[in-house]
C-alpha cells in the first residue's frame, strides 16, 4: 500500500511540469511578464521626451504656447502646467504633466 501511494506521489509530481510547459505554449493564454513601477516610469519618462521634442517646433528647449497644437491636452492645461509662469514650458514642466496622466 505505501508503494502504491509513493508511486501515486511521484507521478503527481512529476506531472506538474508537463502541465505547466502545455498551458504556458496555449496562444490563448499568452504569459505576459508583469509590469514593474520602474519599467512604467521609464516609459512615461520616453513618451514624454518624445512627445516634448515633436511640440518643441524650433528646438530651443522650451514649448511655448504657438508651438502645441490647439486640440491639444496639453493646451488646455498650458497655464497649470507653466509652473515658474514663465510662458514656456521647460522639460520638467512637462514631465510632471506626464507624471500626472500616469497616476
Amino acid at each position: 500500500m505505501n508503494k502504491l501511494i509513493m508511486t501515486a506521489g511521484v507521478a503527481a509530481f512529476l506531472s506538474i511540469p508537463a502541465s505547466y510547459a502545455q498551458s504556458a505554449a496555449n496562444p490563448k493564454y499568452p504569459q505576459q511578464e508583469p509590469a514593474t513601477q520602474q519599467t512604467d516610469q521609464m516609459d512615461h519618462r520616453k513618451m514624454a521626451e518624445d512627445e516634448f521634442k515633436s511640440l518643441d517646433q524650433n528646438s530651443d528647449g522650451k514649448i511655448t504656447q504657438q508651438e502645441i497644437p490647439s486640440g491639444s491636452p496639453v493646451a488646455a492645461q498650458f497655464d497649470q502646467l507653466d509652473a515658474n509662469k514663465d510662458g514656456s514650458l521647460s522639460k520638467r514642466e512637462f514631465a510632471k504633466h506626464h507624471e500626472q496622466m500616469g497616476k
